[in-house]
C-alpha cells in the first residue's frame, strides 16, 4: 500500500470518527422528547368553582390554568387549609386513604389541569373563603377565592385534564 493510499484512508478514519462521535452525541437529543419542566406557583393561576353533587357528596373543581408557560403537575395536592374571611383557618378532617398518583398532566395556555375537592353535603358547615394548597409534587402553595361553606371530611383527586 502506498504512504498516499495509507494517508488517505488514516484521514477517512479520522472523519469518519469525528462525524461517529457527532452523531452519537447528536442522536440522543433528537431522539429523546424535550418535557415540560414541573408547574411552580407563578406559572398557574387557581381557580375554584361549585361542579356538581350526588350521592352525599359536595364537589368543587380548582382548576389549574397556565399564566403563559407549559409545564406539567402529577399527583394530588397536599396540605389543603381553608380559612374563613378574617384569615382563621378552618379545621376538618381528612378523608380516609391516599389519592392515587395518576399520569403526569401537561399545564399550557388554553389546557388548564384540575381536582376535584370533595365534601359532605350535610352537617355543621363552616363559611370557607379561601383555599391555600401545596402543589404536587411540590413545595409551593398556592390559593384562591372559595365559593361556599363547606364541612368535612376533605378529599381531593389527582391532577387531570378534561371534563
Amino acid at each position: 500500500m502506498s504512504s498516499t493510499t495509507r494517508r488517505g484512508l488514516v484521514s477517512a478514519a479520522a472523519v469518519a470518527t469525528v462525524l461517529g462521535g457527532a452523531l452519537a452525541l447528536a442522536a440522543p437529543a433528537q431522539a429523546s422528547p424535550i418535557g415540560a419542566a414541573q408547574c411552580g406557583a407563578k406559572d398557574l393561576a387557581v381557580t375554584a368553582s361549585y361542579s356538581d353533587s350526588g350521592f352525599g357528596k359536595a364537589h368543587w373543581r380548582v382548576e389549574f390554568a397556565s399564566t403563559g408557560a407549559t409545564c406539567t403537575l402529577q399527583g394530588a395536592p397536599t396540605n389543603l387549609v381553608f380559612s374563613d374571611a378574617k384569615g382563621a383557618a378552618l379545621a376538618f378532617d381528612r378523608e380516609a386513604g391516599e389519592p392515587a398518583t395518576g399520569p403526569a398532566v401537561t399545564v399550557s395556555p388554553g389546557t388548564p389541569a384540575h381536582v376535584i375537592v370533595r365534601t359532605r353535603l350535610e352537617g355543621d358547615r363552616q363559611p370557607a373563603t379561601k383555599l391555600q394548597l401545596t402543589l404536587p409534587n411540590s413545595s409551593e402553595r398556592v390559593a384562591t377565592a372559595w365559593p361556599a361553606a363547606i364541612t368535612g371530611p376533605i378529599g381531593v383527586t389527582e391532577v387531570r385534564t378534561g371534563a
